[in-house]
């Protein structure tokens, strides 16, 4: 997992650390399986300071904080949260990614997307939200080989 990360390092300048303590707090809230929250409080990703390299990076990986604020404020992560889908990343034209706690093998979620620009509302059906999900990878470590070689 290392050297994957170095390599995402190198590419847009993202770089992972520990978390703090009370950071990984917020991420119970979100119901996240094991190997996430393991993720997190080795890897937390953080964006470089800046903005010019920022506007280069095409997938975002949120930081702890982000991807609160991102469930709870953004749609459509606010709503699809609320069927097992919680956000953790973007691209840069704000198209979210998700862990999909629905589908999980082996304690990994399967990752998922889908387009902000998508009209979403409160009373989003649970089939709706399903259906409007495209998988991207079946874990985290696919996803990040993905954005290491430039599929997404």
């Amino acid at each position: 997992m290392k050297n994957l990360l170095n390599k995402i390092t190198e590419k847009d300048g993202i770089t992972f650390n520990p978390s703090k303590e009370k950071d990984l707090e917020l991420l119970k809230k979100f119901n996240l399986p094991e190997s996430i929250t393991d993720f997190y409080k080795e890897f937390e990703p953080k964006m470089p300071d800046d903005i010019d390299v920022c506007m280069d990076i095409h997938i975002r990986l949120h930081p702890i904080k982000s991807i609160e604020a991102e469930c709870e404020e953004l749609e459509p992560s606010c709503y699809l949260k609320n069927y097992g889908y919680i956000a953790f990343a973007a691209t840069e034209f704000g198209n979210p990614f998700f862990f999909d706690l629905n589908k999980m093998t082996d304690g990994n979620p399967r990752i998922v997307s889908a387009d902000h620009e998508l009209s979403y509302m409160d009373e989003i059906s649970e089939s709706d939200a399903h259906k409007n999900v495209v998988h991207v990878a079946d874990k985290l470590e696919e996803f990040l080989i993905k954005i290491v070689n430039q599929e997404l």
